[in-house]
Parts: C-alpha cells; sequence; structure tokens
C-alpha cells in the first residue's frame, strides 16, 4: 500500500511540475518583418500572433463576370467538393465587391486556387431550405466560369472594407 502512495505522490509532484507557466506565457509579441505572399504582394509589416492569425483578404479577376454566383472549393483534381457554404451561411454582404479593372474583393473568405462557381446566384441559395448534397453542387457549377487570377493582401478583410479605395494599389 505504501508502495501505490509513493507513486502516486511522484506522479502527482510531475504533473504538478509540468502545469507550472513562465512569465512570457501569454504574452503576445510582434516583429517587425518583410512578407512575400504567392501572388507577389510584398509589404513590410509589424504583426503581432493575433495579426498573424486573422485571414488576410483576397482580391481576384475572373475570366467574365460571375460575381452573382456562389462559388466552392473543390480539391485539386476537381472531382470532389472540398468547401461550400449553408444557404443561411450567406447575407447580401456575402457578394464580392467590385474594385475596378475587373478585380473584385472576395467578402466571403472562399476564393482560392480551386474556386469553382455554381449555376446558382446568390439570391437563389441563400432561398434554398438546405444546402444542396455534394453531388448536386457538382452538377451546378458552371463549367466555363474560373478565376483567372487572384492575389492574397497583406491586410485583412476587415482593413481592406474600411477603405476600398486603397486597393487599387494592388491591382496594377
Amino acid at each position: 500500500m505504501k508502495y501505490c502512495i509513493y507513486i502516486l505522490m511522484t506522479l502527482m509532484m510531475v504533473m504538478a511540475a509540468g502545469c507550472s507557466s513562465s512569465k512570457d506565457a501569454g504574452k503576445i509579441t510582434s516583429a517587425a518583418s518583410t512578407v512575400r505572399t504567392a501572388s507577389g504582394v510584398t509589404t513590410n509589416s509589424t504583426s503581432s500572433r493575433n495579426a498573424a492569425a486573422l485571414p488576410k483578404a483576397v482580391i481576384y479577376k475572373m475570366n467574365g463576370d460571375y460575381s452573382q454566383y456562389v462559388p466552392i472549393t473543390l480539391s485539386r483534381s476537381g472531382k470532389q467538393v472540398i468547401s461550400y457554404p449553408a444557404p443561411s451561411d450567406l447575407t447580401a454582404n456575402s457578394t464580392p465587391l467590385e474594385i475596378g479593372d475587373g478585380w473584385w474583393l472576395d467578402r466571403r473568405g472562399a476564393i482560392g486556387n480551386h474556386t469553382a462557381f455554381l449555376t446558382y446566384t446568390y439570391d437563389q441559395y441563400r432561398a434554398l431550405k438546405q444546402a444542396p448534397t455534394s453531388d448536386e453542387l457538382m452538377n451546378h457549377i458552371k463549367s466555363e466560369a474560373k478565376v483567372s487570377e487572384y492575389k492574397t493582401l497583406p491586410i485583412t478583410l476587415n482593413e481592406a472594407l474600411k477603405d476600398p479605395s486603397q486597393l487599387q494599389q494592388y491591382i496594377k
């Protein structure tokens, strides 16, 4: 019995030591850095852990005006649906914001390498009682609609929405 109590006390001490915290735990640090995105946008920024965790704004061009059609994300092969919204996820502010010269600001975080556009407009999709199945979504892809170019910006979506005129600098 003494042996079991001794082992139990030793385990409790080890666990207590592992739970101690340092003075620096939870501190948010920042550092100036140069960031280069895949699209070639370079910026000098001061960032913190919180700012780094926020998604960056994305601007994009299409091979036609498909701005009223709901984008979804497909697998690399294009044969499976990876991500799509529920009808209740879409609001009047979900549609992309035109910023000029054929460029749009993605307000949903849905545009990337494997984006496809549905035959559903935002209004039609919002009116659905439930989200379509993956097979239904695959049958509603506008095959001609493509993202021709996109850029991940060094600012967050909220920063972009505060002053959309600043986005002009990224489309040149």
